[in-house]
């Protein structure tokens, strides 16, 4: 996994950077 893509795909889908944040996280434990 690429958090920092994963970023970028949810501000161009429209989520604000709290949620990218939130998605950030999920990442890591993904991980």
């Amino acid at each position: 996994m690429y958090p920092e893509l994963n970023i970028k795909f949810a501000r161009s889908i429209g989520y604000d950077d709290r949620i990218a944040e939130i998605i950030l996280e999920r990442a890591k434990e993904v991980e």
